[in-house]
C-alpha cells in the first residue's frame, strides 16, 4: 500500500473582519487629522495671500521710484465667493497701463472693507475703468485703491482720508493678518 501525502496548501488573503477592522482605523485617523489639515492649509494660504500683496506692493514702489511715475494698486473685492485680487496700473502721460494681470488671492482668503483703509478708498474712474479693461467693474465687485507718487510716497489715500493698511481674513473671521504702509517711505510691513 502506498502512502500518498498531499501537500496543504495555504490561501493568501485576508478575512471580511480583517479588511473592515483597518478601514475602520483608517476612517478614524482621517477624522481626528482633518481638523489639523485643514488649519494647516488655511494658515499657508494666509502667508501665501500676505507675501503676494506684500511684494504687489513693493513692485509698485519700486515702478513708482524708478520710472519716475505715478503707479497706483488697485484692491477688488467680491462679495460672494469669488476670489479677490489686485492689480498694478502705470500712468504714462493722461494713460494707465495696467502692469499684468490680475493677481489673485489664494482661495478662502479675502480683503476686509468697512474699517476705513484701502479698500474703502474709491478710486478714480478712468484709472478704475482701465483696471478693468473698459468698463467700470459692475456692481458686483467693490474695489480700493492706492497711488504711489514718483517719489515712492502715497499720495492717495490722502494724509487725512482712509488708514493706508489692508486686512485680509480667511474664512475664519477671527484669522486676519493686517498690511500697513509708511506714508514717508510707502514700505509695507505685516502687523
Amino acid at each position: 500500500m502506498a502512502l500518498s501525502i498531499k501537500p496543504t496548501i495555504k490561501q493568501a488573503g485576508v478575512t471580511i473582519t480583517e479588511l473592515l477592522v483597518t478601514m475602520t482605523v483608517i476612517a478614524a485617523l482621517a477624522l481626528i487629522t482633518m481638523p489639523a489639515w485643514s488649519q494647516l492649509t488655511r494658515s499657508q494660504a494666509s502667508k501665501t495671500a500676505a507675501t503676494l500683496v506684500m511684494s504687489s506692493l513693493e513692485q509698485a514702489r519700486i515702478a513708482a521710484t524708478s520710472g519716475q511715475k505715478e503707479v497706483w494698486v488697485i484692491f477688488r473685492h467680491s462679495p460672494d465667493n469669488s476670489r479677490d485680487g489686485l492689480r498694478i496700473l502705470s500712468r504714462t502721460g493722461e494713460r494707465f497701463t495696467p502692469e499684468g494681470a490680475w493677481a489673485s488671492l489664494p482661495s478662502g482668503i479675502s480683503f476686509q472693507g468697512g474699517t476705513g483703509n484701502l479698500l474703502d478708498e474709491r478710486p478714480p474712474e478712468n484709472v478704475l475703468s482701465q483696471a478693468v479693461t473698459g468698463g467700470t467693474g459692475g456692481s458686483t465687485y467693490s474695489y480700493g485703491a492706492l497711488m504711489f507718487q514718483r517719489s515712492g510716497r502715497i499720495g492717495i489715500p490722502k494724509q487725512d482720508g482712509n488708514r493706508l493698511s489692508i486686512t485680509l481674513c480667511s474664512s475664519k473671521p477671527s484669522n486676519t493678518q493686517t498690511i500697513a504702509l509708511s506714508r514717508a517711505t510707502g514700505r509695507c510691513t505685516l502687523r
